[in-house]
């Protein structure tokens, strides 16, 4: 019989309530969701016996957050881009460290999928500094990259472009309704594509990678 895939979901927002359902549905595994307020997602778990709520804050102490993360096999954050950008590299220091517990333990690896989900971070860099998050996010896959191995975990990450929704969202700027009319702006420029999925289908594609039907170890994976 083979060996359940203990997931940690971080986080239950938009993205994270949007993989849950097709996690869920994945043979041999059970979802653990980590979240400061469990009480306000006991919906998510209700009637599904693969499903749990941990309680859980990723900006507490980083060697009790490591022993927690140690406790999984895979690490998939949704955090959003709430936290400070040092609490990205953080939390990859983090699951880093459970790799390392884990290979103490004599246990298999931890696999990590980051929160990167979006654009990608080796073309846009830091926007030459205009854009700490950006620099962040370059830095967290650069350490993945070049510790990885050693600290007995694998990472994927999944490049989707930008949410679909937030081409909605006013803050955004580039869809307005007003009074029945839409205005449509450019991202800079007519000339500039934009590429955009749907959570829901990166819901899918991230089944399809956790259930090994995609090659991603230590790479990334571009869908759309």
């Amino acid at each position: 019989m083979a060996q359940r895939n203990e997931i940690l979901l971080l986080g239950a927002g938009e993205l994270g309530a949007a993989f849950l359902p097709h996690l869920a549905t994945l043979a041999q595994t059970h979802v653990t969701i980590g979240v400061r307020t469990p009480s306000k997602y006991e919906h998510l778990s209700k009637d599904r016996d693969n499903v749990g709520l941990l309680t859980l804050d990723t900006t507490g102490p980083s060697e009790e957050l490591s022993r927690i993360f140690a406790k999984f096999d895979t690490v998939i954050s949704c955090t959003g881009f709430g936290q400070s950008p040092e609490g990205m590299s953080k939390l990859a220091e983090e699951v880093l460290r459970a790799g390392r517990i884990r290979a103490e333990e004599g246990k298999g690896r931890v696999w990590f999928f980051p929160w990167q989900w979006g654009v990608d971070y080796d073309v846009t860099g830091d926007s030459e500094g205009l854009m700490p998050l950006f620099g962040e996010q370059v830095k967290v896959r650069n350490l993945l990259r070049k510790t990885a191995v050693q600290s007995n975990i694998k990472w994927t990450i999944v490049s989707t472009g930008i949410f679909m929704s937030f081409l909605f969202e006013q803050f955004w700027g580039m869809v307005d309704q007003e009074d029945r009319r839409i205005k449509v702006r450019a991202l800079g420029s007519w000339d500039h594509k934009v590429s955009v999925t749907d959570v829901g289908d990166i819901g899918k594609c991230l089944a399809k990678v956790v259930a090994g039907d995609i090659e991603s170890e230590n790479r990334i994976v571009y869908v759309g």
